[in-house]
């Protein structure tokens, strides 16, 4: 079923007090993001109709597996693998109930992720057919040459399924389960992702983090949340100093670390303000899922992409957890990517499950 839901965007309006109003200003038509566990396997449904799966090696070992595919009538499957070997001697494939199907060598990763040595790669050759293989297969392998790690085989079935009937495939020539002879026309077709277009990169002057000074609106809230902070026996803040951006000649962006979350991340409260730091109005930042956020975790700012980010690892070597990004377009802070991962398994970014993908412009 397809909904309409407003665009996951924010407006901040100067004069509104402590309370953000949140203002959506576009309709785009989208799909509710879900996420649904199928015995051993994983799957996740963006809002606009990508859908993969995933496995991980059994014993919750190093090593797993993906199959997604992209929604519409001509929606291309993609399937990547990937595992650490000892060793890197012979061709890099998947062994599907015995039968080889070589991956091309993966590019990309996780650069924050502190991860064993892995390999991983892509099928590049008839996608539908390895997929419903997997669907029904009793042993899958990844493997590199001789040396392969064995993947949880089961749930494949009912994961794969799931994405036939979120995507509308089932009854039609493309599902890759309960095919039927409805042509792919009656596929729905795939969503536009919505345009978010970046404000102009403004000047910083003043805002070097070296020599920046915390106006004194700004630092009272920092005061406000270090009266709260557990500080332990050493009896000293570990909080670092706000961090602030010029968003335009009369709007500054202010980010004050307002406690610490696990795996030694930060969370941190995000203010609109006016010049010099008058006003603080707080960000609530929208997600996929059409909640608002009001603290990141891991959040940080970039004035040359006009991007604020933020990584919520799922555990401290970051291979999982939740990445979002919000981008500046002048009049607020649109949704441009969410994307996650629930494998803590050395998942490289490039293949975790995008909730939300916006066409970035700059």
């Amino acid at each position: 079923m397809r909904l309409t839901v407003l665009a996951a965007t924010l407006v901040l309006l100067a004069g509104c007090g402590n309370e953000p109003v949140a203002q959506a200003v576009a309709a785009v038509p989208t799909q509710k993001p879900e996420m649904k566990t199928f015995r051993d396997w994983w799957d996740a449904c963006g809002a606009f109709n990508t859908c993969s799966a995933y496995a991980q090696a059994v014993d919750y070992g190093v090593g797993w597996i993906r199959v997604g595919r992209e929604a519409g009538p001509d929606g291309k499957a993609i399937i990547a693998a990937g595992f650490a070997p000892d060793t890197r001697e012979g061709e890099l494939a998947l062994i599907v109930d015995g039968v080889r199907w070589p991956l091309s060598d993966g590019d990309g990763g996780c650069p924050d992720c502190a991860l064993p040595d892995t390999d991983w790669g892509e099928y590049s050759g008839d996608g539908d057919a390895l997929a419903r293989a997997i669907a029904q297969a009793r042993e899958i392998r990844v493997a590199h040459g001789k040396e392969s790690q064995a993947l949880n085989a089961s749930g494949a079935a009912a994961a794969l399924l799931w994405i036939d009937e979120r995507q509308g495939r089932i009854g039609t020539t493309t599902a890759w389960l309960r095919r039927g002879d409805r042509s792919a026309n009656t596929v729905p077709a795939a969503l536009p992702a919505p345009v978010v277009t970046a404000a102009p990169a403004e000047q910083q002057t003043g805002f070097d983090p070296e020599t920046r000074v915390t106006p004194a609106p700004v630092k009272r809230l920092a005061e406000a949340c270090r009266a709260s902070e557990d500080t332990g026996d050493e009896g000293e803040s570990r909080l670092p100093s706000p961090e602030g951006a010029r968003l335009n000649a009369s709007t500054e962006l202010w980010g004050v670390a307002c406690g610490e979350g696990g795996y030694f991340s930060l969370l941190h409260d995000w203010y609109l303000t006016g010049p010099n730091g008058v006003n603080p109005r707080p960000l609530a930042l929208p997600s996929a899922d059409g909640t608002q956020l009001d603290q990141t975790t891991n959040g940080a700012y970039d004035p040359a992409t006009r991007t604020l980010s933020m990584f919520e690892k799922g555990r401290g070597i970051g291979d999982c957890g939740i990445i979002r990004s919000w981008v500046w377009t002048g009049e607020r802070f649109e949704l441009s990517e969410e994307i996650v991962s629930d494998l803590c398994a050395g998942v490289p970014w490039d293949h975790w499950a995008a909730l939300w993908q916006a066409d970035v412009r700059r």
